[in-house]
């Protein structure tokens, strides 16, 4: 005798946030995840199905893991480091100084980034360009701390 009555039912949208809350989904992507499956079908045993068909038998490790990957792919940090992203290596921000160093000198050598000094004949960086310019030294210095293995106090 073969029973075709599913054994597993979807979540209602509440419960599914209480447990994604519970294994750290946030709640806009929980609710975009739990949308997305119940547009996808289910199974005949009442399970969601996957992008691929395939059944969804731990919704929540399934939430977490796409929670990650929706996250990483919008600008954020993913989920493989309690939310942090990887501390950046020596090469990169080497890499990172000496770009923010080109910046400086190309801000400093284009003239229509300048304006008269008034009673002389110097010129001095346009307010708006000489705050970039303090704030890349200042991201500079960070960097550099950080390369001497200086705490930098925020």
């Amino acid at each position: 005798m073969v029973f075709d009555t599913p054994v597993y039912s979807t979540p209602t949208l509440s419960a599914w946030l209480e447990q994604c809350a519970i294994a750290g989904v946030e709640k806009e992507l929980a609710e975009e995840i739990w949308h997305d499956n119940e547009g996808r079908g289910i199974d005949r045993w009442g399970y969601w199905l996957d992008y691929r068909g395939n059944p969804i038998r731990n919704p929540i490790a399934n939430a977490k893991s796409r929670a990650g990957a929706m996250k990483r792919k919008r600008g954020g940090a993913g989920s493989g480091l309690n939310g942090k992203s990887a501390p950046e290596g020596v090469w990169a921000t080497e890499k990172r100084i000496e770009a923010a160093t080109k910046e400086i000198e190309r801000i400093q050598s284009n003239p229509a980034n300048k304006e008269p000094v008034p009673g002389t004949f110097d010129r001095r960086l346009k307010p708006e360009h000489m705050a970039r310019v303090k704030s890349l030294k200042a991201s500079i210095s960070e960097m550099r701390q950080r390369l001497a293995g200086v705490e930098v106090a925020a």
